[in-house]
């Protein structure tokens, strides 16, 4: 359990795969264990994930 954490999961897209793959360079930090289960029960996705879409970045979001 020291091992959870509240970081963001990066994706980024592989022209190659075809498929959005999990950046594993993202640093860490260890948070309280029942407080984020707590959170994620009350903050789940309501749907599947499908790492065979590709959305463009249409860039505004670098310009927030």
């Amino acid at each position: 359990m020291c091992a959870s954490d509240i970081s963001v999961l990066v994706w980024r897209w592989n022209e190659h795969t075809k498929q959005a793959e999990l950046r594993t360079d993202v640093v860490h930090a260890c948070r309280n264990f029942d407080k984020i289960v707590e959170w994620a029960k009350m903050n789940k996705a309501r749907t599947e994930f499908d790492a065979d879409v590709f959305i463009q970045d249409d860039g505004l979001a670098s310009e927030i």
